[in-house]
């Protein structure tokens, strides 16, 4: 079995990549080979799967869990790829955590649910629910201008669930609570920024 990634395996570039359909509103699976192979002709360094591009929150788990096993594939464990979770309650997070877990992703990349604003009591149980029972390391995808996962946050977190390994800092935060993360949690999950 591939290792799940740690703070330390998330360096370099990760690309969303999107998810392609057909006239009938199939997966078009050939190009979304395509799609990867071109982003690994140019030496990206991990692939995120069903993220806010790869339109994650309407894709059905078992459409992210196909895409995640073609991602795996077609990589040959050159590098890692992560599954996107957008989604509004714990019980779908954590079945998209297990499906991603099943078909070879080596971490979650999960935004706080997309309906609610949680409270951080509320962060603290979602997040701890999902590597509870899928035991996948989780990457908080801060990209919710209405429910931002803020520093102070990060810091209950992360002391909370030994499962969060990083962020990735949208437009849920800015440059000031980036430099904040840094400074407060830096040390204890990997901070990373995606600029559009």
């Amino acid at each position: 079995m591939t290792p799940f990634l740690t703070k330390q395996d998330i360096r370099g570039i990760f690309p969303p990549v999107v998810s392609p359909f057909t006239a009938d509103e199939e997966l078009d699976l050939p190009a979304f080979r395509d799609e990867v192979r071109y982003m690994l002709s140019l030496g990206v360094t991990g692939l995120a799967v069903g993220g806010s591009t790869g339109e994650g929150h309407a894709l059905a788990p078992e459409e992210l869990g196909t895409l995640i096993k073609v991602a795996v594939e077609e990589v040959r464990g050159k590098i890692p790829i992560v599954g996107g979770i957008i989604t509004t309650y714990t019980r779908d997070a954590v079945k998209r955590a297990n499906v991603a877990r099943e078909a070879g992703a080596r971490a979650v990349m999960v935004t706080p649910p997309i309906y609610q604003i949680a409270s951080t009591e509320g962060l603290i149980d979602y997040y701890g629910a999902i590597h509870r029972e899928s035991r996948m390391p989780i990457i908080i995808y801060n990209v919710l201008p209405h429910a931002p996962v803020t520093p102070d946050d990060f810091v209950k977190l992360v002391d909370g669930n030994p499962g969060i390994i990083g962020t990735k800092e949208s437009i849920g935060g800015s440059l000031e609570t980036l430099t904040e993360l840094l400074q407060t949690v830096g040390d204890k999950i990997s901070v990373t920024c995606e600029n559009d």
